[in-house]
């Protein structure tokens, strides 16, 4: 029992940290700064920050 409570709480703890960066913001000054996306998504530089655009 105490085995699968120590897996739980690790995967838990793994996929946190995955949240954290999934979620992260790109700065950028322009929209030349910002990364090329798949179309029809693009990325356009708003307040500084770049925001995808579907």
């Amino acid at each position: 029992m105490a085995r699968i409570l120590v897996f739980v709480f690790s995967f838990i703890v793994l996929l946190s940290q995955f949240l954290v960066v999934i979620n992260g913001s790109i700065p950028c000054e322009t929209t030349a700064d910002c990364p090329v996306a798949v179309p029809p998504e693009y990325y356009k530089c708003m307040y500084k920050v770049c925001v995808l655009i579907r």
